[in-house]
């Protein structure tokens, strides 16, 4: 009995220095996309929101700077912070600090309207922390 105790609370703080290790790490402020034959850096603080088409992902920036991706949007969103993006269709994804307004169908984002679906509407307000 001794022993699982010991083993218990060797586990614990393995589990726990894992953790503080994780938190402790930079996040980062930026990707690098492809476009023709160069990187181009791409700061997560200038996307508006990004949008799926078939096998390209449009990423709606700030400037009115449209870059196509190819990526596909699942793949895609993996690459975004997830505490500064939400998905909102299957579509699209927002900035949640450039919603202006909401409203039941739409998010209004700078001059953008995106669609929110009923499937992630709930997730979103949650989010933001609205309650209805």
């Amino acid at each position: 009995m001794f022993a699982a105790i010991e083993i218990a609370f060797d586990n614990y703080k393995t589990a726990e220095l894992v953790f503080k290790s994780k938190l402790s790490l930079p996040t980062k402020e930026f990707i690098f996309i492809r476009e023709n034959h160069r990187f181009i850096k791409l700061l997560f603080a200038d996307i508006i929101y990004v949008e799926s088409c078939e096998n390209y992902v449009v990423v709606h920036s700030s400037g009115n700077k449209n870059s196509i991706i190819r990526s596909t949007f699942s793949d895609f969103i993996k690459l975004l912070p997830e505490l500064l993006f939400h998905q909102t269709h299957r579509s699209y994804i927002v900035q949640l600090n450039f919603i202006d307004k909401l409203e039941p169908t739409e998010v209004f984002a700078r001059e953008y309207v995106i669609p929110v679906s009923n499937t992630y509407r709930p997730d979103l307000y949650k989010k933001l922390g609205i309650r209805v």
